[in-house]
């Protein structure tokens, strides 16, 4: 009924892509946070998007990891911490 396909592996590679992208635009669509507008008489669920204020850079950083163990001065740690807050809102 259906014609053979010429090479298996390129069906079966855009078969791949065409899933991942469809995926990633379900993902995009359904989780996505974004400030956009929307038209007046749509009524979507009240969702706040999170939010991170993060303190400036510090002038002076030290900040060393070797496995379980941090070696840092006030500026790596509020580094590390920022950065810890910032992967949490991200997962």
């Amino acid at each position: 009924m259906f014609p053979e396909p010429e090479d298996p592996v390129k069906e079966a590679f855009l078969i791949g892509i065409l899933f991942w992208v469809i995926a990633f635009i379900l993902f995009v669509s359904l989780n996505g946070c974004a400030p956009v507008a929307i038209a007046p008489n749509l009524k979507l669920p009240e969702r706040e998007c999170p939010r991170l204020v993060m303190p400036p850079i510090p002038e002076h950083v030290f900040l060393k990891i070797e496995g379980d163990k941090v070696f840092s001065d006030d500026g790596g740690d509020t580094i590390l911490r920022g950065y810890s807050r910032a992967r949490q809102l991200l997962h």
